[in-house]
């Protein structure tokens, strides 16, 4: 913890000396320098272990759903337990959300990390809120490795590489 937060603040100056270096050297000169900065940042943080967080549960999980071929905004987590009771009542749910909650079923049930992803969804009540190409993002980061948040690290490090080195405007 305590190389994490020195890590952190040797990066918190090098940005702040990035941005004086920037008023010095030419605006490109010192864009460049704070973005190698902050991807410097970004590295440094790619091995670490979430202290706080749990949202990567959730791409986790949102990436998988959508690769399954369910619709993230149509069921939440949970409702992956109600399914014994919703084919009760067969007369207000369709089959076809019946077959979707059967595959969902399979899916948190198809491995470890798969339970362990599940079991630490925050807010499993509810369905996703993330925006269609985040969800896109997360399922491309687990068709390369599902359940694996180093690869969703990985995909976000690209796409934001991808972003700065993209052509300019």
């Amino acid at each position: 913890m305590v190389c994490l937060l020195l890590v952190g603040q040797g990066l918190a100056l090098s940005g702040t000396a990035a941005l004086v270096a920037a008023g010095r050297a030419g605006r490109r000169t010192g864009l460049v320098l704070l973005l190698t900065v902050a991807m410097l940042g970004r590295l440094s943080l790619l091995d670490s272990e979430p202290i706080q967080e749990t949202d990567h549960y959730r791409y986790l999980w949102d990436g998988q759903v959508l690769r399954t071929g369910v619709n993230p905004y149509a069921h939440a987590p949970l409702t992956v337990f109600e399914v014994a009771t919703l084919r009760q009542n067969r007369d207000h749910h369709p089959d076809k959300v019946l077959s979707e909650l059967d595959r969902l079923e399979i899916l948190r049930s198809s491995s470890i990390p798969a339970r362990e992803t599940f079991a630490r969804i925050s807010h499993p009540d509810l369905p996703t809120i993330y925006p269609p190409l985040a969800i896109a993002t997360f399922a491309a980061a687990g068709t390369l490795s599902p359940w694996r948040l180093e690869t969703l690290r990985w995909t976000f490090l690209s796409l934001d590489l991808l972003a700065i080195l993209g052509p300019e405007t």
